[in-house]
């Protein structure tokens, strides 16, 4: 009965986590920043103890730093994407696209810290990283309005 009891509130745990990111993404894209930014600092925390794959968490904290980014709260956000990269980095996560994903991010909220030496520094680590690949990673519309972006900083 207590491992039933268990398995029976660890689904209940992943059925709320995966209602509520789909709510919060709802809510973003309703202009409803707070909200959805209250409910991501609780999927994060709620993840932690429901044994939620890091990969989740790192997700969400990625979600919370476009809506910060969104915002103009930029400084928060580059404090969830080093957050989210930590915790990649110190699970060994490099084959999947997340990991591009939050840095394309990053990048974003550098160019607009107006920071273009670190936006530079990891545009050129993120190229050589992914331009050997042929998933095409490199050609998500994300990283392409990054190089855009610094070309146009650049020329200048």
């Amino acid at each position: 009965r207590t491992a039933a009891s268990a398995a029976e509130k660890r689904k209940l745990a992943v059925d709320y986590i995966e209602r509520a990111h789909s709510l919060s993404k709802k809510l973003i894209k309703n202009g409803r920043h707070e909200a959805a930014e209250k409910i991501y600092k609780d999927l994060i925390e709620r993840s932690v103890y429901a044994d939620v794959p890091f990969i989740q968490r790192t997700t969400f904290l990625n979600e919370l730093a476009i809506s910060k980014r969104s915002r103009g709260d930029y400084k928060a956000a580059l404090g969830y994407c080093n957050e989210a990269l930590a915790i990649l980095e110190k699970n060994g996560e490099t084959d999947s696209d997340l990991p591009l994903t939050i840095k394309i991010t990053k990048l974003q909220v550098l160019l607009d810290l107006n920071d273009y030496d670190s936006a530079f520094n990891l545009f050129d680590r993120v190229s050589q990283r992914y331009s050997t690949e042929s998933s095409g990673l490199m050609d998500s519309a994300g990283l392409l309005a990054v190089q855009t972006k610094l070309l146009s900083i650049w020329r200048n």
